[in-house]
Formats: C-alpha cells, sequence, structure tokens
C-alpha cells in the first residue's frame, strides 16, 4: 500500500494525541507519522496525521486555522479549566442572573487579533518545562500572554436552566479553547469551564470526511488502506499552484536549481483564509509539471525570492 499521504482521523475522546500517532503506526505498520497540531485528551474530532512522506508538510499544516464546537458551563472555575479538573472556585449566583443576551454578549467579544494567558495543564513550554509538569508537582508558573487570533464566535445554543452554553469557534494555531472559556467566565463575574470539545476543522480537513478508528481498522483487513490517504499536495490549499511545461525544467527544479519566474504559469486560486499562515507562507506556491512519464505530477513545494523560484520541498512521484 502507498504510505505517503494525510489520514483524516476521528481521534475519540480520552485519547492524546501521541497516544493517536502510536495507533495509527501500528495499524498501518509505518514508524513516519505526525500530526499537525495536538488535541486535548478529553476532546474528539479531526487530527490529520501525516504518513510517510507526507510528515514532510507538517510544518505547513501546522499553521492551518482549526475550527471547534464547544460547550461551556458557567459558575464554576477549576485548575485545568474544564469540567475534569479540581474546583477552585466560581459563582453560581451571578451565572443564574445573566440574560441571554449578556451572555452573548460576553462570548461575541473575544474575537480579532488577541493576547491569551495558555492554561497550566498545557504544553506551552516555560524554561524548558512544558507547563503541566510545573503543574503536576504543585508548582504555579505565570505564562506570559501570547498572541492569537480569532477569526469567528458564534454562539448556537444558551440554555439558562442548567447555565450553559454552546458555540462555534474557528482560532489560529496556539489558541486555546479552555482560555477562551476562562476569559468569557471572567468577563462575566462568575468564572466558566470548558464542558465539551470537538474539532470541526483542522485546515482543510473536515469532520464529515475523517474516519473512525473502525472505518480504519477495517479498511486496512480489506486491503483498501490506500484509499483514506489524501494525497500530500491537496492540503496545500493556500499555495497557488503554478505548472512548468518542459520536462527539463521539472528535473531542474527537482534538482533544486533556481527558475526564472518567466517559465512558469500561474493560477489564480488558492484558498487564503487564515491570516497567519497566509502572512508566514505568502511566496510559497505549489509546483506541477510532467515528469517521469506523469503528467501534471505533483513535484514539490517552492518560494518565490528576488524573481526566482527555489524548491522547498520536493516531492517527486506525487500526483494530485
Amino acid at each position: 500500500m502507498n504510505v505517503d499521504g494525510v489520514i483524516n482521523f476521528l481521534k475519540p475522546s480520552g485519547m492524546t494525541s501521541h497516544d493517536a500517532v502510536g495507533y495509527m503506526r501500528r495499524l498501518l505498520k509505518i514508524k513516519k507519522i505526525g500530526h499537525t497540531g495536538t488535541l486535548d485528551p478529553m476532546a474528539a474530532g479531526v487530527l490529520p496525521l501525516c504518513v510517510g512522506r507526507g510528515t514532510r508538510i507538517v510544518e505547513y499544516l501546522i499553521e492551518d486555522n482549526k475550527r471547534y464546537r464547544c460547550e461551556l458551563r458557567l459558575g464554576l472555575t477549576t485548575d485545568t479549566l474544564d469540567v475534569w479538573g479540581v474546583k477552585t472556585g466560581g459563582r453560581g449566583d451571578i451565572a443564574a442572573a445573566l440574560s441571554e443576551s449578556a451572555i452573548i454578549d460576553a462570548v461575541c467579544s473575544f474575537t480579532g487579533a488577541l493576547q491569551q494567558i495558555p492554561p497550566m495543564y498545557s504544553a506551552v513550554k516555560i524554561g524548558g518545562k512544558k507547563l503541566y509538569e510545573y503543574a503536576r508537582k504543585g508548582a504555579s508558573i505565570e505564562a506570559p500572554p501570547r498572541d492569537v487570533y480569532i477569526k469567528s464566535i458564534i454562539v448556537k445554543k444558551v440554555n439558562l436552566c442548567d447555565l450553559s452554553l454552546i458555540f462555534d469557534v474557528e482560532c489560529s494555531k496556539g489558541a486555546y479553547i479552555r482560555s477562551i472559556c476562562r476569559d468569557i467566565g471572567d468577563k462575566l463575574g462568575c468564572g466558566a469551564v470548558m464542558s465539551g470539545l470537538v474539532r470541526l476543522n483542522s485546515g482543510a480537513f473536515a469532520i464529515e470526511d475523517s474516519f473512525t478508528a473502525d472505518e480504519l481498522e477495517h479498511a486496512v483487513a480489506e486491503g483498501r488502506g490506500a484509499e483514506l490517504l489524501t494525497p500530500i499536495d491537496r492540503p496545500l490549499s493556500r499555495f497557488i499552484p503554478v505548472e512548468i511545461d518542459s520536462e527539463d525544467d521539472c528535473r531542474k527544479f527537482v534538482n533544486g536549481l533556481a527558475m526564472n519566474t518567466e517559465i512558469l504559469r500561474f493560477s489564480e486560486t488558492a484558498d487564503t483564509t487564515n491570516t497567519a499562515a497566509d502572512k508566514k507562507f505568502r511566496d510559497y506556491y505549489r509546483v506541477y509539471g510532467s515528469f517521469r512519464g506523469i503528467e501534471r505530477a505533483f513535484l514539490g513545494v517552492g518560494r518565490i525570492e528576488e524573481g526566482k523560484l527555489h524548491a522547498d520541498k520536493v516531492f517527486i512521484g506525487s500526483t494530485i
């Protein structure tokens, strides 16, 4: 089976992202597998797993926006910022007196460029150690705020009876949904924690196209594992595609020679919805050409500097 690509795994609640990688390594019998951004153990949803040569695009995909559906409970605070932590406080009386409109206004105020303090129980590193390592030893470390971008928050449901609400949020890499819940609770003066989380999208990958563990195991047992792999170039939709017409020029590109942009045919279509990633990869392109008998082969990712196309990563033999 061809083991180069990306699997859109539907991670179940209770499994760590590290465990998901281990599970896929055992299932596919291949060591070269990596994920594109940690998903909390108690969260479920989309966890793209890059396989084989697909691991070489992790650095591109890790910058993708993520979209979540979050359930929040008002009137409670915990050490982990979710309902599974140790209770530290909260004001249920204040939460019970809130109106639906006040709650919605508070939630929707957390959009745009923000500074966010990450949870103590997180993988953010301070002084060479992860925050959760300090937390597990009872140490309290003041983590500096980080710049994040919240593209949108949409409140889906407010339940004043049990002081809960559901909202969808699209955010940049590095944003913690538990921290958003904490900040909403602080703004309302009653405290709040995350009580449920599902990742709906990670870049080009959507939950409706994801595969459960059972589906993956059945497909592999039936010899259909290759059908579950997304080709390497497909998630790179933010990179405008360019084509090289000459096979000789294709050979030069894959051998690392800089190419004059005059020989390239540019397409104007690209998915540019992630502000941070678009800025970082502004001059990057997907490069195609007919090469080694493959029509419109995906040659690799190139970047344009000073009017010349340079190969950033070469994937000769991959096709769309």
